[in-house]
């Protein structure tokens, strides 16, 4: 007699109650602690240093400053987007880390995913222009350089990544970010010259994402065909072939 499946319910409800309770990460509880501290505490601290409101440290833009809903609706989004991207290469590069021969392609994301993030950053809180100058002493042509050192390394350094995906992607991102970033620094300061700069900064990073978008895809896609062609070869050969 043929024994029916058991289901994922039925599986569950036969383990003990102790072990549905026991958490399977217990270290993702304290690093989502851990973060949630820090963040509390460094908006105490800069309210105390500062004097500033601690409202006007918590509350959106938008809300603190009275204005119109659609201030700042550009930059908004693209600090979403360098969002979106830093956490897709991240979560891409740890999964094919976990990969047999795919370390290159984890590396290469990983990096993506962190250098990213440092974009977000410096665009969410204005780093090269206000925080860099004002509190470190560096220009802001210091540290624009650095960024641009910072992609020159990456792209050196995972060339072959880079040559074996869908690069045309990457170089038009690229292109719309030094011309925004050339706007910035040549062309003075007015209305006109901020659109023109800013909608090249965010086609920039709407490219920026397509490719990290189709460069991760390619890679986990790689890496589960190289997956299934093993366990083929593992589970579908004969003896006497691999034997032989």
């Amino acid at each position: 007699m043929k024994t029916p499946p058991i289901s994922l319910s039925d599986a569950r409800a036969a383990r003990p109650l102790a072990a549905l309770a026991a958490p399977r990460h217990p270290h993702l509880f304290v690093v989502a602690a851990a973060v949630s501290g820090l963040g509390i505490a460094a908006t105490l601290a800069i309210a105390r240093s500062t004097g500033a409101e601690l409202s006007s440290l918590t509350r959106d833009v938008v809300a603190a400053t009275d204005t119109h809903l659609y201030t700042g609706m550009l930059s908004t989004l693209g600090i979403m987007l360098w969002s979106a991207t830093s956490a897709l290469c991240l979560l891409a590069g740890s999964v094919l880390g976990r990969c047999a021969g795919a370390r290159g392609g984890s590396r290469f994301l990983l990096v993506a995913g962190c250098l990213t993030g440092a974009l977000a950053f410096d665009d969410a809180f204005l780093f090269h222009e206000r925080i860099a100058p004002a509190h470190l002493h560096l220009p802001e042509l210091v540290v624009n350089g650095l960024y641009a050192a910072s992609v020159f390394g990456f792209l050196l350094g995972f060339r072959r990544q880079i040559l074996a995906s869908e690069y045309l992607l990457l170089g038009i991102a690229l292109a719309c970010l030094a011309a925004s970033m050339s706007l910035d620094i040549v062309l003075p300061t007015s209305n006109l010259e901020t659109f023109v700069e800013d909608s090249f900064k965010f086609s920039g990073i709407v490219f920026w994402l397509s490719y990290f978008r189709c460069a991760a895809a390619e890679l986990l896609g790689e890496a589960l065909r190289q997956r299934g062609a093993l366990r083929e070869v593992l589970h579908g050969a004969r003896p006497d072939a691999i034997a032989a």
